[in-house]
């Protein structure tokens, strides 16, 4: 037996002859339906009637519309005389160019009607010419000529699309893609209608002669054909698709549906592709990037976006059976979700006992600090109980502010850390020990930082008057350090502040979060009288405290001596601290200077 050989045949040719000849398309049943909004085929008849013009005016123009990337199907039988191509890549431009081509036979079919016999055969004979080369691939068999159409489309969209490309007729529209192809089709049909505008039919017919001598001379395509889904995928990945181009899971659901194809499955093969369009039609979601997370989380590994399908396909899918796929993809869709809420920095445990405010650690840890490369880690932490997955958030939360958001160190020895304890975990979930991860992040700070360098580096912070519109993320930085050092007051202040003892000391009564809160200067922004002993210190961290939102438009650019009675009333204890100086100049600055520096190690140690 003999080993099949893997082949890549790129082909640069023009359009006509992608369709012309013995050959079909078949876009993968399952794969997704028809994406192009009206923005890219706008682009796409603005392209054809450009070189249109052009040729009309015997310039010389040519254009590439782009890549098609296809795997070579094994004939069904000895007796097929045609090749069958699946498109792996390209689907959205190959639809579109016959979409195109069946409104202007379209055009010639209702010419055809109206004018007189004499001129019947030439418009004909063009029809003819259109619908051999463009539309259908026919061969005779038994003395009967069979018809194929050049492209099947999806399941999704192969009954819309081939009634109104092949019928002409008009189904109801069932999903999106189905809109987006009857859009298609008119938009299209009024830039076809705005061409011939004006002109008699043989003066149209003229024009689409010359639509075909285009396609047949000066626009091009770059056709790759390859019997290997591996290389197919790693293709296009390179070729620049305009719109919405094919993504790794796109093909992860075209090749683990096909594994249901046996009779027997097809009931739990259409609840799986139910699973798939769950998942890739939720535009919200980053799906490709949710798969890495995902894919990380299970095999404790890094991947590249290269990789994604090659490496996700034989982990999950390749040597599975279809009900172990159905189980992966209901299990792929639950833990999506999760992804989801960790994204957005929500809480991920449904029925929780611990506090709002046990919550808010997520949130500061991947949307306000934003740790996204944590949410692997954090995603298979969710196996762990409520409180062992807080104490590792917290664990986080410290070290990344530290090591990346005030340092900028480079991540990779932690990745190796954090990869080390999803195996952990996953061996494991109901004996792991946060300490573990703990440890391992102890070593890499003492290894590659020191505490002068920490506090230096915080020492050297400034309130940005350009980011300071951004109610969200403007000097989020520092805004996060003083909410660090309001909320753990009564632990900084404390004769022997520990660890063990820090837990019960936060205040955990408010809940704070950036849009809420607001950076306030002590001695003002843009003071009314300059004091130039301390002005240049104004933007420094040890000039500025927290406020809520509201009570900051009333202080204003006041003098110390009119925003003590504020900061006296404020709910804010760092602010109650302030109210008792008598006076704020560059002695009061200093002081709280070494305040602060004296409590960034203890406050960001883990």
């Amino acid at each position: 037996m003999t080993k099949e050989k893997k082949t890549i045949d790129p082909n640069y040719l023009e359009v006509s002859n992608l369709f012309n000849g013995s050959c079909v398309y078949q876009v993968p049943k399952y794969q997704r339906g028809y994406a192009w909004e009206a923005t890219e085929v706008e682009e796409f008849c603005n392209d054809l009637f450009e070189c249109l013009d052009a040729y009309e005016n015997d310039e010389e123009l040519e254009h590439f519309f782009g890549g098609v990337v296809c795997i070579e199907e094994k004939p069904d039988s000895p007796k097929q005389t045609h090749k069958c191509f699946s498109v792996v890549d390209g689907q959205q431009r190959i639809s579109t160019f016959i979409l195109f081509i069946s409104v202007i036979r379209d055009c010639l079919l209702t010419i055809h009607n109206d004018i007189e016999d004499k001129y019947k055969n030439g418009v004909n004979t063009l029809i003819d010419t259109y619908e051999k080369k463009y539309l259908y691939y026919s061969e005779s068999r038994n003395l009967e000529e069979i018809k194929y159409e050049k492209l099947r489309m999806s399941i999704k969209d192969e009954e819309f699309y081939h009634s109104l490309v092949y019928k002409r007729q008009l189904l109801p529209q069932k999903t999106d893609s189905h809109k987006r192809i009857q859009k298609a089709q008119k938009l299209i049909k009024s830039k076809i209608e705005h061409r011939i505008d004006k002109l008699d039919f043989i003066e149209t017919v003229q024009v689409f002669e010359k639509i075909d001598a285009l396609l047949s001379s000066k626009c091009h395509l770059l056709k790759i054909t390859t019997n290997k889904n591996e290389d197919a995928y790693r293709l296009f990945q390179v070729l620049n698709d305009r719109g919405r181009a094919l993504s790794a899971c796109d093909l992860l659901r075209a090749t683990s549906l096909s594994k249901f194809e046996a009779n027997e499955y097809i009931g739990l093969q259409d609840k799986a592709a139910v699973i798939w369009d769950e998942i890739t039609e939720d535009r919200e979601r980053d799906v490709e990037k949710y798969f890495s997370f995902y894919y990380v989380s299970q095999a404790a590994d890094k991947i590249k976006k290269l990789d994604l399908f090659s490496k996700f396909n034989k982990l999950f899918f390749e040597n599975s059976n279809p009900e172990g796929i159905y189980t992966r993809l209901q299990n792929i869709s639950e833990q999506l979700d999760t992804i989801k809420l960790l994204e957005d920095g929500e809480w991920p445990y449904e029925k929780s006992n611990l506090s709002q405010w046990h919550h808010q650690r997520a949130k500061f840890l991947v949307v306000r600090l934003k740790h996204t490369e944590c949410i692997p880690l954090l995603l298979a932490a969710t196996q762990l109980s409520e409180t062992k997955f807080y104490e590792l958030v917290r664990v986080l939360e410290k070290f990344f502010f530290r090591f990346k958001t005030v340092l900028g160190k480079r991540f990779d020895p932690v990745v190796k850390v954090y990869l080390e304890e999803i195996k952990k975990i996953n061996k494991n979930p109901q004996t792991y020990g946060v300490q573990s991860i703990t440890k391992e992040l102890r070593n890499v700070l003492e290894s590659r930082t020191t505490n002068e360098e920490f506090i230096h580096a915080v020492l050297q912070l400034e309130f940005s008057t350009k980011e300071s519109k951004d109610a969200t993320n403007g000097n989020r930085v520092i805004k996060y350090l003083l909410l660090q050092l309001e909320e753990n007051y009564d632990w900084l202040r404390s004769e022997n502040p520990s660890i063990k003892s820090r837990e019960n000391m936060v205040d955990k009564s408010h809940v704070y979060d950036f849009p809420f809160v607001s950076i306030e200067h002590v001695y003002p922004c843009t003071p009314k009288k300059i004091d130039k002993d301390i002005d240049s210190r104004k933007h420094k961290l040890e000039n500025l405290t927290v406020l809520a939102r509201d009570t900051n438009s009333l202080v204003g650019n006041k003098g110390f001596q009119d925003k003590k009675v504020h900061f006296a009333a404020s709910k804010y204890k760092l602010n109650k601290e302030i109210a008792n100086y008598n006076t704020w100049d560059n002695n009061t600055l200093a002081e709280r200077k070494t305040q602060i520096e004296n409590s960034l190690v203890e406050l960001f140690r883990i």
